[in-house]
């Protein structure tokens, strides 16, 4: 509002106070009087109101600037909110071990002791993270990440000279692979030394196949512990056994270990002559890698050394021979290990029988 305006109006007001004055003096009676009053009250809120008109109005500008400004420092003053798609996770990690795989096709398990429905599997030389480990029945488990795997087929990176469960083992440290093998035993020991004076870690089960990095006469240091290479065929060494054979059917699966649960890595095609090196637990092991006996044909029975089980009721003799004296027998269904093989009979503990009466494991 300008000055020019203000002046007006206060001029204005001046001449109603005027003649409200004159009202109020001149009046020859109480009523008129009353009626000035009553118009004298009614200007002054009139007045009142205007002046408070103008002090507003005056005041306005710098009132706005300063709830600007109030309402600025209150803004600054708060935290930005944060969704919940711009939060980073925070990383619950248990702190991991690293290890390396020493076996083909170890399975990955979706719990531990329980080897059923595996889908995935690490391989050797693979390297892993264990974040927990839980024993199964008596069985030490590890968990990855992926899965459970068996800790008897890692080796960890932190265990020298001790394995996984602390134990001390002897070694010369070596991480190098100087080779592979496989477990030619239903059960075979691990031990913390290359002697059977050593303390007995744990078993490790048949047809198993391991990398090992340190040789010591006859024995052999695997990812945790030294076995007997009596018991642990050495691939590529031709064993007792080894013999030649014909493939009995077209593309036959050459696998990286004994079983069907290792990697499938060539073929032989029907007809194929094959030396067999070695055989585990009904595969036989070539210069590509393991194969079924079952689809091979050998010139005549081959009879080897390892586990076995008696079929019938089994003499035992002195010499390897039908004429020899009988010194014992075996029961149907006895467990037995074949430790030297002549022209179809096998040598135990015990003495020796005819191979035509077991059944290898």
């Amino acid at each position: 509002m300008n000055n020019t305006r203000k002046e007006s109006l206060l001029k204005k007001l001046n001449q109603k106070m005027l003649s409200l004055k004159y009202l109020v003096s001149e009046g020859s009676s109480s009523k008129p009087r009353m009626i000035g009053l009553a118009a004298v009250i009614f200007v002054l809120v009139l007045v009142l109101i205007f002046v408070l008109v103008l002090t507003v109005h005056s005041r306005k500008e710098p009132v706005d600037e300063l709830l600007d400004a109030t309402m600025a420092a209150a803004v600054e003053d708060i935290e930005p909110t944060i969704t919940s798609d711009a939060i980073e996770p925070q990383p619950v990690g248990i702190p991991a071990e690293m290890g390396t795989i020493c076996t083909d096709s170890l399975s990955i398990c979706k719990d531990p002791g329980i080897d059923i429905d595996v889908e995935e599997y690490y391989t050797i030389g693979d390297r892993v993270e264990i974040h927990e480990t839980k024993k199964v029945n008596g069985t030490l488990w590890g968990y990855t990440g992926k899965g459970w795997i068996r800790m008897d087929s890692v080796r960890m990176d932190d265990v020298h000279p001790a394995n996984f469960d602390g134990t001390e083992i002897v070694s010369n440290g070596s991480s190098t692979v100087l080779g592979y093998g496989v477990v030619d035993l239903k059960a075979l020991n691990v031990r913390i030394g290359p002697g059977t004076d050593y303390t007995k870690i744990k078993e490790i089960p048949q047809g198993i196949r391991y990398a090992y990095y340190e040789v010591s006469d006859e024995w052999v240091r695997i990812g945790d512990g030294w076995v007997s290479t009596l018991y642990f065929y050495v691939e590529g060494t031709a064993a007792e056994d080894a013999t030649t054979g014909t493939i009995t059917t077209n593309d036959l699966n050459v696998r990286t270990g004994p079983e069907t649960s290792f990697k499938r890595v060539n073929s032989y095609m029907e007809g194929d002559s094959v030396e067999i090196l070695a055989v585990v637990n009904g595969w036989g092991y070539t210069e590509k890698g393991w194969i079924s006996m079952m689809y091979v044909k050998l010139p005549d029975p081959v009879y080897i050394t390892g586990n076995a089980t008696v079929t019938v009721g089994l003499n035992i003799r002195e010499a390897p021979d039908p004429a020899s004296a009988k010194i014992n027998v075996y029961k149907e269904g006895d467990h037995i290990t074949i430790i030297e093989v002549n022209n179809g009979w096998g040598k135990t503990d015990k003495g020796w029988i005819n191979l035509d009466y077991v059944k290898y494991d």
